[in-house]
């Protein structure tokens, strides 16, 4: 967000960080709806339900991505916490 209107310069503040959280919450709304549209699509299709059987064995044996998604997840946790 380049530019608020705000009564004050802290309200300005609080303003940009809570259009960027927003902003950070509907990016990972988005992709939870991507995951379960292809959840639906590979429940339903023998050989991607497979495919996503190997593709989450591969992402629980890398640590990172396990890492990463919980700090992301704890870190959205925290924003909407301040701003409730």
């Amino acid at each position: 967000v380049s530019e608020v209107v705000a009564p004050n310069e802290q309200m300005a503040i609080l303003f940009k960080g809570m259009a960027n959280i927003f902003g950070d919450l509907r990016a990972v709304a988005m992709l939870a709806e991507a995951e379960a549209d292809a959840v639906e699509v590979i429940r339903n299709d023998p050989d991607l339900n497979e495919a996503a059987k190997n593709r989450r064995a591969r992402d629980a044996a890398n640590r990172d991505t396990l890492t990463a998604f919980t700090r992301s997840t704890a870190m959205i946790s925290e924003q909407a916490e301040n701003i409730l």
